[in-house]
């Protein structure tokens, strides 16, 4: 009997952002009755670092960047591997065409954006680890603390991941 587990690994860290823009308001003109209308491009490097002997592949992934629940960009993470006992930074774009905010959500986001405490989410799937026939997805969620003046430098995220019980080692 094969049994599958939810397990935490270890801490990975989303690396810089290297660019945000379109999280101000549309030009005038561009914005429905109680909606400010934001056209988001943000610029993601996930550093994933494999503590593993072997090597680990995946075959791309999805990515979403929320602000308090709304989404505000997704995009696609390609497919990459990482050699065993090495590092590897993978970019990638999240963006969105004419995210619809309610101007009170976007008032806040520009305030909390000014006084530095503005959070953003960014959650990852990434598909089909290590090759195999059977998709083993492996979830990531990130917070993104920034102002308006500077881009943050890292974000601590949590993995999720579903792996065999009998892939670990039992004892010892």
């Amino acid at each position: 009997m094969l049994v599958s587990r939810v397990v935490r690994l270890p801490v990975r860290v989303l690396r810089p952002v290297t660019a945000i823009h379109g999280l101000d308001a549309a030009p005038a003109g561009a914005s429905a009755a109680g909606t400010t209308i934001i056209s988001p491009a943000i610029d993601v490097t996930l550093h994933v670092n494999n503590r593993r002997g072997t090597a680990r592949c995946y075959r791309g992934g999805e990515a979403v960047v929320s602000y308090e629940g709304f989404t505000v960009a997704s995009g696609t993470v390609p497919g990459f591997c990482v050699p065993g006992k090495r590092a590897r930074e993978v970019p990638f774009l999240a963006s969105a065409d004419g995210v619809g905010l309610p101007q009170q959500l976007r008032g806040r986001m520009a305030l909390e954006r000014r006084i530095g405490a503005m959070q953003l989410e960014v959650e990852v799937k990434l598909f089909g680890r290590d090759g195999g026939t059977a998709p083993r997805p492996t979830w990531m969620s990130c917070g993104l603390r920034m102002d308006e003046s500077q881009l943050p430098k890292t974000a601590h995220c949590s993995v999720l991941a579903l792996q065999n019980w009998f892939s670990q080692p039992l004892f010892g």
